[in-house]
């Protein structure tokens, strides 16, 4: 049976900068299968005050890891996080990997999921949390066998839902960490609570001024006729590592992708559909409780594409945070 692997990764040496490692201290530690190795005075669990990337793995190779380090360091500033020694968060990816495939021998089309998370440390506030060196960061990679397969992506019924809060938050107030994949998930959990009180599977969230944004843990792209659209970033919305590698394959085929503010209605006037996150982009097949055309084939060959062409789509995809300065 497939299962679990844990790397503690030292934090000191995880947010040293550039310059030596922290001298004496073992730098990446695979974690015994069934230890408990989050402490109760750990601010992730106290406050949630951390950030974290996800992605799958795919013969061994985590799919486009730089892009996802790029945005774990973009959250880190958002989050007012010392910046991190991406070498050694790698590191501690490759002792996963291979830890997992020592114990679990996976089969080629086996695909498992990938997390690094990090939380700002101990708590401080509490006498436990300030025996534990606090304000260092701590560091853990997870890989976990994933389900379900990516070839054959699951269907989604969407409905929207206010978040509240006007599109120009983020310019005005960047203090709230809009567009930060931070480990405070409370509100997200909440959504598909109420997605499943109406027969959902996921909600798009809209601003005050009826602009889509995107679901609690996916982006959104639509189809009118050949052109592809999705929320801008600017939005302060997460950009979606899994969106530009779907861009990447529907470019690859000859249509043009675009990003801009679009008023929510213009989902009432797609063609098809597609939420997608972690390397898997799944169809919506209902939008607002009514059936819709979808295009599950498409999101089936996405998928193939950004695993069979994980390389040429990884250069794109840095290719696209440099052109849009994030």
């Amino acid at each position: 049976m497939p299962g679990t692997v844990s790397v503690w990764v030292d934090g000191r040496s995880a947010s040293g900068g550039d310059g030596d490692l922290a001298a004496g201290v073992e730098t990446i530690h695979v974690n015994d299968e069934r230890s408990r190795t989050v402490s109760v005075y750990d601010l992730a669990v106290q406050r949630g005050d951390g950030i974290f990337e996800a992605t799958s793995v795919w013969r061994g190779i985590p799919l486009s890891l730089e892009s996802h380090l790029r945005r774990l360091q973009h959250s880190a500033r958002i989050l007012d996080l010392p910046a991190f020694r991406l070498d050694v968060i790698r590191e501690g990816v490759a002792a996963a990997i291979d830890r997992y495939t020592e114990l679990f021998t996976p089969a080629d089309d086996e695909e498992q999921m990938l997390k690094i998370l990090i939380s700002r440390g101990s708590d401080p506030q509490l006498a436990g949390g300030r025996e534990l060196d606090p304000g260092i960061p701590h560091v853990w990679i997870l890989v976990d066998h994933r389900d379900p397969d990516a070839r054959d992506p699951q269907p989604q019924r969407l409905i929207t839902l206010p978040k509240g809060v006007s599109a120009e938050a983020p310019r005005e107030n960047p203090w709230m960490l809009w567009g930060a994949k931070t480990l405070s998930y409370a509100m997200n959990k909440a959504v598909y609570r109420e997605c499943g009180r109406r027969d959902a599977d996921t909600a798009i969230f809209t601003s005050t001024e009826g602009l889509m944004l995107e679901c609690p843990t996916s982006s959104v792209v639509f189809r009118v006729g050949d052109r592809f659209f999705t929320p801008e970033p600017t939005l302060g919305i997460l950009w979606g590592t899994t969106q530009r590698e779907f861009f990447a394959f529907v470019r690859a085929q000859g249509f043009t992708c675009e990003y801009g503010r679009y008023p929510i209605e213009k989902l009432g006037e797609a063609d098809a559909i597609w939420t997608m996150s972690s390397s898997v982009a799944h169809p919506v097949v209902a939008y607002e409780g009514v059936e819709i055309a979808s295009d599950p084939d498409l999101a089936a060959e996405a998928n193939l594409f950004a695993r069979d062409h994980h390389e040429k789509i990884a250069a794109e995809s840095l290719a696209e945070l440099d052109r849009f300065q994030f």
